[in-house]
C-alpha cells in the first residue's frame, strides 16, 4: 500500500491528464470487475449494486468517493483473507506478489476517482492509508475465525463495475478531442490487470 500512495505523491507533483488516468482505470476497474463474475453470486452481487446505487444517491455531494473508499475497503479486505489463507497454505509469497502487482493498477484508478471528485492530495494518500488497514483485518479474520469470501469478493466485483460503468465511463464520453488516448489507457488498463492475473 505505501508504494501507490507514494506514487500518487509524485504524480500530484506534476500535472496529469486526469481523463486519461480515468480511462485506465475504468479499463482495469472493468476487467477485474469482469474476471471475477465467475464465482460470484446473483442475488449478492445484485443487492451489492443496489448498495452502491443508494450510497450513490444518498451521498449525492460526495460524488462517487463515499462508494470508492468502501469498494476500496473492501477489496482490501478480502486481499488480506487471500493472504492470509495462502500463508496457511504455503502459498503466501505467491499470493502477495501477485496481490501487490495487482494493487498498483487499482491504487492508480482509486487514485483517478477520488482526484476527479475533487479530493486534495493529501486527503486521498489519507483515505488510501486508512483503507489500506482493512487488509490486516482480512488477515486477523482468516487467521482467527474464517470468513465466507464468496460474498466479499462479489461485493468488491460489483464495486468495480459500478464505479466503471457509472462514474469513469460517463464522464470520459464527455472528452473531446483525446479518442486515441483514452482508447490506449483504457487498452492499458485491461492489459495491465490481465498481466497480473496471469
Amino acid at each position: 500500500m505505501l508504494v501507490p500512495t507514494v506514487m500518487m505523491a509524485l504524480f500530484g507533483a506534476v500535472p496529469v491528464d486526469l481523463d486519461l488516468f480515468s480511462a485506465f482505470a475504468a479499463g482495469a476497474l472493468l476487467y477485474d470487475g469482469v474476471g471475477h463474475l465467475p464465482n460470484c453470486d446473483a442475488d449478492t452481487f445484485i443487492f451489492s449494486i443496489l448498495l452502491f446505487f443508494t450510497l450513490d444517491l444518498l451521498a449525492s455531494n460526495s460524488d462517487g468517493i463515499l462508494v470508492a473508499l468502501l469498494g476500496d475497503a473492501v477489496h482490501n479486505l478480502t486481499d488480506g483473507i487471500a493472504i492470509a489463507q495462502a500463508v496457511a497454505n504455503g502459498h503466501g509469497l505467491k499470493v502477495c506478489i501477485a496481490i501487490a502487482s495487482h494493487e498498483l493498477p487499482h491504487q492508480l484508478a482509486d487514485y483517478a476517482v477520488l482526484r476527479k471528485s475533487g479530493l486534495r492530495l493529501r486527503d486521498i494518500i489519507k483515505a488510501q492509508l486508512l483503507t489500506g488497514l482493512t487488509c490486516h483485518v482480512g488477515c486477523l479474520i482468516a487467521s482467527y475465525g474464517g470468513l465466507y469470501t464468496a460474498h466479499l469478493e462479489t461485493l468488491t466485483s460489483a464495486n468495480f463495475l459500478y464505479i466503471a460503468l457509472t462514474s469513469l465511463l460517463p464522464d470520459l464520453k464527455q472528452s473531446k478531442g483525446k479518442f486515441l488516448k483514452i482508447i490506449s489507457c483504457f487498452i492499458a488498463g485491461i492489459l495491465v490487470i490481465k498481466a497480473c492475473n496471469l
